[in-house]
């Protein structure tokens, strides 16, 4: 499959459509041709744009001190959550996730088989801040990136909580 990259837009009281394929200049044979030719979109471009088979990272962390922002979420919240999240995994016939053979970016992260399809629409953030919607808890429409996700949250400081369970205890 080819895929070439191109504009459109719909204007006017009649919703007109106009489009054009972007062209550049014609290489090998096709100078012969014409001294324009279609540009093709690069396989990574093409994929970033259509997307592909959706993975889920999970890293093991032993304490939250590493974060930059908090959420809290209430018991009810958090049931919610790791339902969705649980419901993303594809499961094997044992009924436990499938772990992709990957070495992953470190010792304590592994990646694994999901549901539905990643995008550059589609991102990794937009999916966090959907499971965290069908919790329960409030979220930027679509956050691609990870500010677009965070920005609202506190910001974290583990020694606040330290110092809590110190009075606490």
């Amino acid at each position: 499959m080819l895929a070439f990259a191109g504009l459109y837009e719909i204007w006017g009281p009649d919703r007109l459509l106009t489009s054009s394929i972007v062209t550049t200049a014609a290489l090998g044979q096709l100078v012969a041709v014409h001294n324009r030719m279609p540009l093709m979109l690069p396989r990574t471009a093409w994929s970033a744009l259509t997307g592909g088979e959706r993975v889920m990272h999970v890293e093991y962390v032993p304490s939250p001190y590493y974060a930059v922002r908090e959420v809290r979420l209430r018991p009810a919240e958090y049931r919610r959550l790791w339902a969705a999240i649980r419901a993303d995994f594809v499961l094997g016939a044992n009924g436990r996730p499938q772990r992709i053979a990957h070495p992953g970016y470190g010792p304590s992260d592994a990646f694994y088989r999901a549901t539905g399809h990643a995008s550059m629409f589609r991102t990794c953030n937009s999916w966090a801040a959907g499971k965290l919607r069908f919790a329960g808890v409030k979220t930027s429409l679509w956050p691609p990136f990870a500010e677009g996700l965070v920005w609202r949250y506190r910001e974290y400081n583990g020694l606040r909580l330290l110092s809590a369970r110190g009075r606490s205890g």
